[in-house]
Order: structure tokens, then C-alpha cells, then sequence
């Protein structure tokens, strides 16, 4: 029989030929006693020192409510409140909730529209990806410029920024740009949909975002008014013959006239211009003068016209038979004299 074990064994299967056989200082399924096994414990591997059961964490675990039956409860590999030790809370990085990765706190995910582009937890997730050119949407998404704009980022969605001065997207479209020269366009003048209106005699025109117009070849804006547009025919205004204010003189026995835009005049009737002279007009009256008589250069012989028609013999002739014939046409006359 056994009478008594040494310190820290036992006779746990009573058979004397075996002794103390259990080491119940160590023996996990024997701690301390016979049959006293040590429980198990989360994430942490069972112990038995002098007799008493215990338990070791697990790497990456720890115990830190300090309850036995919650063994190594907290995995500090990944828990942002107890990172790499008990108590060592992970800060909020910017725009992010904090994260634990391998006992390192960081961050644990970006808020919605941001990026951590610079793969730095220092300053959180630092880009917005809704509206950052340089990480549209993405990491690295740079928008490309637009035709006559800069480009920008909305929603996350590349597109145009702000058109340059002058320039407007007036189809709403960000794949031609900012197509409409808004300084030149008369469709589009200063602003979309602003369309110039066209004036009488007269091509619309845009310039320097100001809407106005170009005359029609032939016709002026004598008033400057907008309203009535080009209202005067320069080819044949004689206040304005040939350009605005050019008025046509009016000489001696005339009227003037304008031509293709050209000053003239035309003779009243009964009077010529036989010298060819438009500094005294039409200077000689058909009707009376012998050397123009009727027209320009008919020379009466008899020295005498009327109404613009030579007169044969003397003037009164009282000789007996004499005959006067004189022929409705005043370029022509004809006369007999009998005895």
C-alpha cells in the first residue's frame, strides 16, 4: 500500500504497484487533486502550476476583463479599443473609423466619398473622391480638361469644372466642353439661349458678348437705331448717297438724284446742262435760247426760239404769202418761204 505521496504527486489510480503516480502539481487533468481536470479557456491554452489550474493567452490575445471564465476574451491583433495591449485605444483618424491590423492602429474604413490615397493613417482618409480632380471617384482618376474648360469632379463623376471667360456648355454636354463662343456666337450672345435678332437690311452679328449687326452691301444705319436696322439705301438716298450724311448738292434748274451711290441730277423740264457743267446745273432754258433750242446744241437759224422750237423768218414778218411752219419735235425744224 501507499502510506503517503510526496509533495505535488498522488495515487490517483489506487493501485499501490504504481505508486504516486500523477504529478498533480502539473497534471492538467489532475491538477492539485485526483480528477481535477482545468477547464478550458478561450483563446488561451489550459495550465496547472504547484496544483493550481490556469491558463496562458493565446499570441494576439488578452485577458483583459481580468474574468477567468472569459479566458483571453479580446483578439488584440484587430480590436481598436485594446490594440496590441489592454486599453490601447486606436484613435479616429480623418474622415475614417479607426481600425487595428496586426496590433497597429489605423484606419479601418473610409467614410463614404473618401479615399486614403496617400497610404497614410496619419492623416486619415484624406481625399474626397467626390469632387478631388486628381482621385475622381478613385484613387489616381484624373479628369481630363474639357474643349475650353477646366475640368472638375461632381458626385464623383468627371466632367467640367468651370468654362473658360467667353466660353459656355450650352448643350449640357461634358463631352464637347464648353462648346459656344458666347463673345461671337448670335445664337448664344453673352449667355445660352440669348439669340441676336436680325434687323432690317441687315446680318446679325455677336461681338464681345453685345449683340448688333453688319449692314447689307448697299444699305447704312444713318440713325444708329437697332430698331429699324439698316433703314437707308445708300445706292439711292440723296441725303445719304453713298454713306450716312453725304447729301447730294442740287444745282441751278434740277433735281438731284443718287445713282449706285453716286450724286447726279436730272434737268427740269425746259432746261439742259449743255456745257456739260454740274457746278451750274442745268444753265441753259430750252424753251428761249436760239443756239440751244429744244435740246442742247440746236442752233436756230432764224436767231429766234419759242417754246423750244426755232422760228423761221423775222420775227412779226408782215411780208405777203410769208408761211411759218414750225414741227412739234423741238430738235427739229422746218421752214418755206414763198413769194
Amino acid at each position: 500500500t501507499v502510506e503517503s505521496c510526496d509533495t505535488g504527486w498522488d495515487d490517483c489510480d489506487l493501485l499501490a504497484s504504481k505508486g504516486c503516480e500523477i504529478a498533480t502539481a502539473v497534471d492538467l487533468a489532475n491538477c492539485g487533486s485526483c480528477a481535477n481536470v482545468c477547464p478550458a479557456r478561450p483563446n488561451a491554452d489550459e495550465t496547472c502550476d504547484l496544483g493550481v489550474c490556469g491558463f496562458t493567452c493565446l499570441t494576439g490575445f488578452e485577458d483583459c476583463d481580468t474574468l477567468v471564465d472569459t479566458g483571453c476574451e479580446v483578439d488584440t491583433m484587430t480590436n481598436v479599443s485594446n490594440c496590441s495591449s489592454c486599453g490601447n485605444v486606436c484613435a479616429v483618424p480623418a474622415n475614417a473609423t479607426p481600425g487595428c491590423a496586426g496590433g497597429v492602429c489605423g484606419i479601418g474604413t473610409c467614410n463614404t466619398g473618401f479615399a486614403d490615397c496617400n497610404v497614410s493613417a496619419a492623416d486619415g482618409c484624406e481625399v474626397n473622391t467626390l469632387n478631388d480632380i486628381a482621385n475622381c471617384s478613385t484613387c489616381g482618376n484624373i479628369c481630363p480638361a474639357p474643349a475650353n474648360a477646366a475640368p472638375g469632379c461632381a458626385g464623383g463623376v468627371c466632367g467640367i469644372g468651370t468654362c473658360n471667360t467667353g466660353f459656355a456648355d450650352c448643350n449640357v454636354s461634358a463631352a464637347d466642353g464648353c462648346e459656344v463662343n458666347t463673345l461671337t456666337d448670335v445664337l448664344n450672345c453673352s449667355t445660352c439661349g440669348t439669340v441676336c435678332p436680325v434687323p432690317a437690311n441687315a446680318v446679325p452679328g455677336c461681338t464681345a458678348g453685345a449683340c448688333g449687326f453688319t449692314c447689307n452691301t448697299g444699305f447704312a444705319d444713318c440713325n444708329l437705331s437697332a430698331a429699324d436696322g439698316c433703314e437707308v439705301d445708300t445706292r439711292t438716298d440723296v441725303a445719304n448717297c453713298s454713306a450716312c450724311g453725304l447729301s447730294c448738292p442740287t444745282p441751278a434748274n434740277a433735281t438731284r438724284t443718287c445713282n449706285a451711290g453716286a450724286c447726279g441730277f436730272t434737268c427740269n423740264t425746259g432746261f439742259g446742262n449743255c456745257d456739260g457743267s454740274a457746278a451750274n446745273g442745268c444753265e441753259i432754258n430750252l424753251s428761249t435760247n436760239p443756239s440751244n433750242c429744244g435740246t442742247c446744241g440746236n442752233v436756230c437759224a432764224s436767231g429766234t426760239c419759242t417754246a423750244g422750237v426755232c422760228v423761221t423768218g423775222p420775227a412779226n414778218d408782215t411780208r405777203a404769202g410769208a408761211i411759218i411752219i414750225s414741227l412739234a419735235t423741238p430738235s427739229t425744224s422746218l421752214s418755206a418761204d414763198t413769194t
